[in-house]
């Protein structure tokens, strides 16, 4: 199989920079970068890798789907693995994770672990991440519609172009199993990054997302997700918590703080739409890295 890496990039070239010399130690055929910043001397660093990588400049941002939509005639590949430039990945375990594959299989969803930081909101967050990786992994043991955002890796001829979508990760994963592929959870390669460490960031971030999967409603899929989960299927969404809980005790206290922020989070969403443009969000900073 012919592997090929997407990195998507906005105003983000700290992260970047830490996350290329992985990507080219990887094994890729192809390594396609989708980027851009309103400081046009940020990237500079990349004229380094001209000859091994393929840059993709946006003049403006305009959202992941668009940049996603302009680097598509550059993949020529079988397998995907696309992200964005703010994860960090040890490995990105190319050959076990195309082992995987087969002629059922669409797309994989690796799990999700924050880099832990001291603040109750980042705790919080790290449980929310918990929790979803214990969903994902009981509704992939059934059989049921898995997906997943940070870094997704999928056949690339199941997606032509993406929509003008807030969840184009979500949406990729409901394209694909809607085309009768399985879209499945795997132990790996494990991906880390930063969820929000204060409330501010928080909801700026979840209020997308749950915005996000309403959105996936409109095109006709039913996403499983934990928002939905409660009143859809009350086994999974309690089994779920507990399962993550259990595994991790030191985050139940933090059980407290994430119902508050996610019901503040799912009110807000209810306006997200009422945006000129609702695939621009304003970042949540203190998911950046720093030097």
């Amino acid at each position: 199989m012919i592997t090929e890496a997407l990195v998507f990039s906005y105003d983000d070239a700290i992260g970047l920079r830490n996350l290329m010399p992985v990507i080219l130690s990887s094994g890729f055929d192809q390594v396609v970068v989708a980027y851009g910043s309103s400081d046009p001397g940020s990237y500079r660093f990349l004229e380094q890798y001209s000859d091994r990588v393929t840059l993709v400049r946006e003049d403006r941002r305009l959202g992941k789907p668009s940049a996603f939509n302009a680097a598509r005639n550059f993949l020529k590949g079988d397998v995907l693995f696309m992200m964005s430039s703010d994860i960090q990945v040890c490995s990105f375990e190319v050959k076990r994770t195309l082992s995987l594959f087969n002629d059922n299989i669409g797309a994989i969803v690796p799990p999700v672990v924050p880099t832990e930081r001291p603040s109750i909101v980042n705790k919080t967050g790290e449980l929310l991440w918990h929790i979803r990786d214990s969903f994902l992994r009981i509704i992939s043991r059934k059989g049921e519609g898995v997906h997943g955002g940070e870094l997704l890796i999928f056949r690339t001829d199941l997606i032509k172009e993406i929509p003008n979508v807030v969840n184009d990760e979500e949406y990729v994963c409901m394209e694909i199993r809607n085309s009768g592929y399985k879209v499945v959870f795997s132990e790996y390669p494990l991906v880390r990054n930063l969820v929000p460490d204060n409330a501010k960031d928080y909801i700026i971030q979840r209020e997308r997302v749950i915005f996000g999967h309403h959105q996936m409603k409109r095109f006709g899929f039913s996403p499983k997700v934990l928002d939905f989960l409660a009143l859809e299927d009350p086994v999974n969404f309690f089994s779920s918590i507990l399962t993550a809980i259990f595994s991790k005790p030191k985050l139940a206290i933090y059980i407290f703080p994430l119902v508050y922020l996610e019901l503040i989070s799912i009110l807000r969403s209810k306006t997200y739409s009422k945006r000129s443009n609702p695939v621009i969000w304003k970042f949540a900073d203190s998911t950046k890295q720093r030097d």
